[in-house]
This record gives structure tokens, C-alpha cells and sequence, in this order.
């Protein structure tokens, strides 16, 4: 009987709202009051923080990228399933709320209001692929090749890096990039609602779905077969997947078994919530933060 994992020592973690927060600093009329730590975003005309690494985003489920059109990093999300329980992700890299007019969007955007999706008539967005188009609602990464994500904008951006303290810079996923990739790519996860339950009196439940695909080769029919996916704790301790924590009834696979979701529980002593890794051998790393629910 597969068993759920419990950490030794789990990050408290406050609920993602407010993401929006690292990309308008509330300056009104455009940047002409960026410090030097901000800088103009091209898309939005608003001053936002710059990083330098992954660390400085208030979520581990967002990465520290560079801003198309300037010489900055900032942090950057890829998927509604990084932001807030009522944002969503933006096709510029923002955590936002949805839009419910155009008036709410940048420049030349449009609102639909259907998705809360600022989108662009022409089908870019100033991404980190603007001109790369695509449709999310086909099989991930549809024409956007390996290592990048299809937003509902119908642009393409860079699948997530993940770079907090589970993975340090000595982790053998730390060279990872869309170039010399060979492994399955995590592109989104649910913080699944309501969680279920642990076998131990005193953990606490965070139940998870991770969505990944792969351009060659395919995933196995059976998850014991899954390659080296993993589950790495803060503390480094990394746990096989497949082996204690995934369900073969919690294992789905598309039918040209070119994507797979997968969907499983880890326990904690914390609970409010915990920071969590996961990757497959030759894959990207992915950072998620989990909130009980």
C-alpha cells in the first residue's frame, strides 16, 4: 500500500494572494518613479522589482526571468496554477486578477472577460515568445516546443526553472534548460481542494496534481515505470514518487502518451502550508507552494 511522505521540517507558507504585488508597485502614470531596483515593464508601463534570483519572488512557483525588451529579471509566472486562489496568470508573466474590461489592461489589449485574459488582437503579448503563436487549448507544448508552455493568450513562455532552497545550485537538475533538456517537463500543478487526509494523527494533508509533457519518446503506461520522478523536500531529501506516494487510479495518460497528469498527497507536520519540489531525471525542476485546503 503506497504511503504518503511526512517532512521533517515544512516551511510555513501564507496563501498566494497578493502576487500581484511583485509586478505593480502601485505606481500610478506610467514609471516616471522607478527606483533603481525597479524597472519600466514594456508591456504594462509600470515600475516592477527586478531579481536576481527565484528567492526574492514571494511564491516558489514563480520564476526569476528575463524581461523581453530590457536587461532585467523579474519574477515571472507561466501558469494560473502559480498565482493566488483568484488570480490568474497573465500573458506578459503577471499575477493579477482577471480583467473585467479592456479599460483594466495594457495598452492595445483587449479583455476577455470570458477567461479574464488581457489578450492582444494579433495573438502576441510581449512575452518571453512573442512571436511564437499557438493554442492553449490543444495538448501542451502545441507549436512551442520543448521547454515553453502555450498560454491561453496563444503565446508561448518558458516553462518554470525552479529555483528555491529545495533545489540548490549543486542539484543535478541546476543545468537544466529548454537547449539541452531530455526529460519530461512539469508545466503546471493544482493545489487540489479539499486535501485529503494522512495516516498520521498530527500531519497534515496537501494533496497535488502535476501536469507534464514530453516531444520525444512518450510516458509509460504504468507509473512504476515513470523515470526518476521525484518529490524534494527543503531539507534536500528526496522521495520517489512512483514508489511512495502515486496511485496507478491517480495516473493518467493522454492518448498519444505524449502528456500525463499525476495526481498524489504529501503529509506534513506543518499545518498551513509547505514549499515543494518535484522533477523527473532530465527534466526541469518545478517549485510549487501548497496550502492546506
Amino acid at each position: 500500500m503506497k504511503r504518503t511522505a511526512a517532512l521533517a521540517a515544512a516551511l510555513t507558507l501564507s496563501a498566494c494572494s497578493g502576487l500581484s504585488n511583485i509586478f505593480d508597485s502601485g505606481n500610478p502614470g506610467g514609471c516616471a518613479s522607478c527606483s533603481s531596483t525597479q524597472v519600466c515593464h514594456p508591456v504594462t508601463n509600470e515600475c516592477v522589482d527586478t531579481c536576481t534570483s527565484a528567492s526574492m519572488c514571494s511564491s516558489a512557483a514563480l520564476s526569476c526571468s528575463d524581461l523581453a525588451g530590457t536587461t532585467s529579471k523579474v519574477c515571472t509566472c507561466t501558469a494560473d496554477g502559480n498565482c493566488g486562489l483568484t488570480e490568474i496568470c497573465q500573458p506578459w508573466g503577471q499575477c493579477d486578477d482577471k480583467c473585467t474590461s479592456s479599460s483594466a489592461c495594457p495598452s492595445t489589449y483587449t479583455c476577455d472577460t470570458a477567461s479574464g485574459k488581457c489578450t492582444k488582437p494579433s495573438g502576441g503579448d510581449g512575452g518571453t515568445d512573442g512571436g511564437t503563436t499557438c493554442t492553449s487549448g490543444n495538448q501542451q507544448p502545441d507549436t512551442c516546443g520543448y521547454g515553453n508552455v502555450c498560454q491561453t493568450s496563444g503565446s508561448c513562455q518558458a516553462a518554470q526553472k525552479g529555483t528555491c532552497s529545495n533545489f540548490p545550485a549543486a542539484h543535478s537538475t541546476s543545468g537544466w534548460t529548454p537547449a539541452n533538456g531530455t526529460g519530461y517537463v512539469i508545466w503546471t500543478h493544482v493545489d487540489e481542494s479539499p486535501d485529503e487526509g494522512c495516516s498520521g494523527a498530527t500531519d497534515t494533508g496537501y494533496t497535488v496534481t502535476l501536469r507534464a509533457y514530453t516531444t520525444t519518446g512518450t510516458f509509460p503506461p504504468n507509473e512504476t515505470n515513470l523515470p526518476g520522478f521525484k518529490y524534494v523536500t527543503t531539507s534536500g531529501n528526496e522521495i520517489d514518487i512512483p514508489v511512495s506516494l502515486l496511485l496507478q487510479s491517480n495516473y493518467s495518460v493522454s492518448t498519444d502518451m505524449k502528456a500525463a497528469s499525476m495526481k498524489f498527497t504529501l503529509c506534513s507536520s506543518s499545518s498551513t502550508g509547505i514549499q515543494a519540489g518535484f522533477y523527473f531525471t532530465g527534466g526541469n525542476p518545478y517549485c510549487a507552494n501548497l496550502t492546506h485546503q
